[in-house]
């Protein structure tokens, strides 16, 4: 399909933010996708908190997952997580809070 430049498909902006105290943490996300025949494999990394990131998703995309896995925390330690509009509304939030190992896996789903 040729496309001239300056006319793509419409788009949204997502931004994933996680905070809570200073630990490191296994983070998943939709990744940002563009074209809608080459969709990336779920996009995993380990980030150190707080931590953000802003991807961008096509309007084929039906919405954003957010994943975050901590182990060696603090024991009841709170981690925040948000998935942000453009213009920071919260689309989607959640609260993981470490057990008394110091580990947690939460997930949080956006649809549009």
């Amino acid at each position: 399909i040729h496309r001239t430049s300056g006319f793509g498909p419409p788009y949204i902006q997502v931004t994933y933010t996680l905070k809570g105290p200073a630990t490191k943490a296994q983070v998943q996300y939709t990744p940002t996708i563009t074209d809608p025949y080459n969709i990336p494999d779920d996009y995993e990394e380990i980030v150190t908190v707080p931590w953000q990131k802003t991807v961008t998703l096509i309007d084929a995309v039906r919405g954003a997952g957010f994943s975050v896995s901590i182990d060696g925390g603090k024991p009841g330690a709170k981690y925040q997580m948000s998935i942000l509009a453009k213009d920071g509304t919260v689309l989607k939030d959640g609260e993981l809070v470490l057990d008394n190992e110091g580990e947690g896996v939460f997930l949080i789903n956006y649809y549009k």
